[in-house]
């Protein structure tokens, strides 16, 4: 099992359209609460945040196919091992954080003494507006709380990314988007080496305004990773598995595997992954 989804690197010589178009992005088809057990925030922790990072985009109740779906043009899959069993899932409206948190942002919540400062690429003053990166599961989730929201669940975070029409990244193809460069769309290899501004590429938002849920950084959700949950889950407000080891991470990053930034892409990760490809967003 795999647990460092962005270990990857692509040649620089690719093109990255070409690439994308390679993974499958060339055609283009037709509030949940935590879940109960095992939670890594401090039931004491103090929502009282007075951050105004509360950016969000509303994606509203109703069904929308979840899982990994055959690009129409290839008939190829591109699944990896439990990205499988699609499946119809009806989600309550909820709203998630328009963009990666930031910096400037997570600061906030240190200067509040509620958070940790992360252990790698911290520069707020600096760099106020990249995504905050090499912190924990359980440092995201504290962060989160704090803001009075929480991680999204798998299936919240892959609605937000994809919609409702069965696309496989958040834009919808290459032919949607009018560019000049696709690294305006994606911040992938061979675009940079290293995260960018979170609000840098509008051009490849999702159908509800979220940017970056391709590329970028990979960002942590509630979820407890199981390849079989697929099958079993319910078909309504799906909180994830009860128990696990590893935890799941969505959306790719700027080093990612070939398919790793399509919108059902699922990578295990241990929980106390630090690294710089690594952030998250949150949900309510």
């Amino acid at each position: 099992m795999n647990l460092e989804p962005c270990s990857w690197h692509l040649s620089s010589a690719a093109p990255l359209a070409a690439l994308l178009l390679a993974c499958g992005a060339g055609t283009l088809p037709g509030g949940i609460d935590p879940p109960d057990g095992d939670s890594d925030v401090d039931a004491d922790v103090d929502t009282d945040s007075d951050s105004d990072a509360d950016d969000m985009v509303r994606v509203p109740e109703g069904e929308f196919g979840m899982g990994c779906v055959e690009d129409l043009g290839t008939g190829k899959l591109d699944c990896q091992f439990g990205d499988t069993e699609p499946h119809d899932v009806w989600l309550s409206a909820f709203e998630i954080d328009r963009t990666e948190v930031t910096q400037a942002a997570y600061s906030e919540c240190v200067e509040a003494g509620v958070c940790e400062t992360p252990a790698c690429e911290w520069d707020p003053a600096g760099k106020p507006n990249y995504p905050v990166a090499c912190i924990d599961r359980s440092q995201a989730s504290v962060f989160c709380e704090w803001r009075s929201a929480s991680l999204p669940t798998e299936a919240q975070w892959e609605k937000a990314a994809r919609g409702t029409d069965g696309r496989r990244l958040p834009f919808g193809t290459w032919y949607d988007v009018e560019y000049d460069d696709a690294c305006e769309v994606v911040n992938s290899q061979p675009c940079a080496d290293y995260a960018l501004p979170v609000d840098g590429r509008p051009l490849g938002a999702s159908p509800y305004g979220a940017l970056d849920m391709a590329g970028n950084v990979t960002e942590w959700v509630q979820d407890w990773y199981d390849g079989n949950y697929y099958p079993v889950s319910p078909d309504r407000d799906p909180p994830g598995p009860d128990t696990g080891t590893v935890r799941v991470g969505r959306g790719g990053c700027f080093v990612p595997r070939r398919t790793s930034i399509l919108v059902f892409n699922r990578d295990p990760l241990s929980p106390d992954a630090v690294e710089p490809w690594l952030g998250f967003r949150c949900a309510r």
